[in-house]
């Protein structure tokens, strides 16, 4: 979220009529450093793009997509070895991804921790956009998007691959109300 403002300004230059905002995960994922954003800083990355959005293009309309349930992912796929393996040799998310098949109580908790900072993230998202007349979100529906193995990369079974941004595209627009 931290790049968020950075982005708004640069929407605001170009003049947008509609902003899509997908962003969080990193935040949950803790980056390279392990550790999370804390939610009162998320909340004030986010409310300063808003801000600037609100004064930099105040008839544009501001859509927000929830962040995705990483957990469930993780819940789904991780005994998958293939995927397993894959996470092990990617550094990224280690909040959620750190020791995939461990059952560990550390391990678990550590889990446990990312899916209830999700749920505050998107919680922040949804209170925050309602504060502002232009906001929308999409209700959640990123978040209860099941998980489909076949729609992620192969390389790292994270990111999507063209079927999954296909259907993140169908999901956002189905979202959008036209």
């Amino acid at each position: 979220m931290a790049d968020l403002d950075g982005q708004a300004q640069k929407a605001v230059r170009r003049n947008a009529d509609l902003v899509l905002i997908a962003m969080g995960t990193n935040d949950a994922c803790g980056g390279r450093t392990g550790v999370m954003t804390k939610v009162t800083v998320f909340r004030d990355q986010f409310t300063q793009a808003m801000d600037t959005l609100t004064e930099g293009l105040p008839e544009a309309r501001v859509h927000v997509v929830s962040i995705e349930d990483l957990f469930q992912r993780w819940e789904s796929l991780h005994a998958v070895p293939k995927v397993a393996n894959a996470w092990r040799s990617i550094p990224f998310c280690p909040t959620l991804l750190t020791r995939p098949t461990s059952n560990a109580p550390k391990d678990v908790e550590r889990r446990a921790a990312v899916r209830a900072r999700v749920l505050d993230f998107n919680a922040v998202l949804a209170q925050a956009c309602a504060e502002y007349p232009q906001c929308t979100t999409d209700g959640g529906a990123a978040f209860r998007s099941p998980v489909n193995v076949t729609e992620l990369s192969t390389d790292d079974y994270w990111h999507p691959n063209i079927a999954g941004q296909a259907t993140l595209a169908g999901l956002v627009w189905d979202t959008l109300g036209y």
